[in-house]
């Protein structure tokens, strides 16, 4: 939706892809639920498990207007990306916007990230 208003959006994926790449139905090879989901978007690959893949991240999050996140609580800050690095640095930072769905309880810190697949 974002592209369609006009945004440069930039999705960042694991060396592996986006899951949803490899899903159900598929036509000309293709997932259809990843395109349908990510039309528009400039997709880029980063090893978040690598000092140079948080480096790479740390200057797109310099860079951007807003940041759209889905880790587990605690990951941003861990890898040192989160909002407090970069709220002095960036002067239009103004906003982070953190999207999850999550348990309650002991599930609080489980990922909440469930695809749908149906063949």
């Amino acid at each position: 939706m974002l592209t369609d208003l006009g945004a440069q959006v930039i999705k960042v994926e694991p060396p592996a892809g986006d899951m949803t790449r490899f899903t159900y139905p598929r036509i000309n090879s293709q997932s259809t639920y990843f395109v349908q989901q990510n039309v528009g978007k400039l997709n880029v690959s980063i090893d978040m498990d690598k000092p140079a893949g948080v480096e790479l991240a740390a200057r797109l999050i310099a860079s951007a207007d807003v940041v759209v996140e889905n880790f587990r609580p605690g990951v941003m800050k861990r890898l040192g990306l989160d909002y407090e690095r970069f709220e002095r640095r960036v002067p239009t930072a103004d906003l982070h916007v953190d999207l999850r769905v999550r348990g309650v309880g002991p599930l609080d810190i489980a990922a909440g990230l469930r695809t749908s697949r149906q063949r």
